[in-house]
């Protein structure tokens, strides 16, 4: 699969390599390089089984652009975490951008599993409904 041009938003997650209750998620915010006044960002948990760990978000901000291999990179890449409030509301988060102008986004975070899925030998209709995870765009 290649990155597409045109995407506003892209999120994926994945397990911690070495510790299988850690879920690492990436968000990629406007690819395209669209112009916005605001654009908001929300995730949502729909399980209590699965955490934020608020200290591990971070946010950079510069320019997506799509290499020779097809996949975007954000170059000229500038971390403002702390510039940018991120708004926490239980199982969910809220991160405004404002006065989008062609600039893109990169929201990493990491979540936490109250249970080792590696330990319990969950089914994988568990582990996707632990995992299901919504992130919504608005603009």
């Amino acid at each position: 699969r290649r990155d597409k041009p045109d995407e506003h938003l892209y999120r994926r997650s994945y397990f911690d390599n070495n510790d299988p209750t850690i879920v690492r998620t990436r968000i990629r915010v406007n690819g395209k390089g669209g112009n916005f006044q605001k654009l908001t960002v929300k995730d949502m948990i729909e399980t209590p089984a699965v955490s934020y760990d608020k200290n591990s978000f971070r946010i950079t901000k510069g320019r997506w652009e799509i290499g020779a291999d097809g996949y975007f990179a954000l170059k000229n890449e500038v971390d403002v975490t702390n510039q940018i409030p991120i708004n926490f509301n239980g199982n969910s988060f809220t991160i405004d951008f404002t006065n989008v102008q062609g600039e893109g986004y990169y929201i990493k975070y990491d979540m936490k599993l109250s249970i080792d899925p590696s330990i319990k030998k969950l089914s994988t209709t568990e582990l996707v409904a632990i995992m299901t995870l919504r992130c919504l765009w608005t603009k």
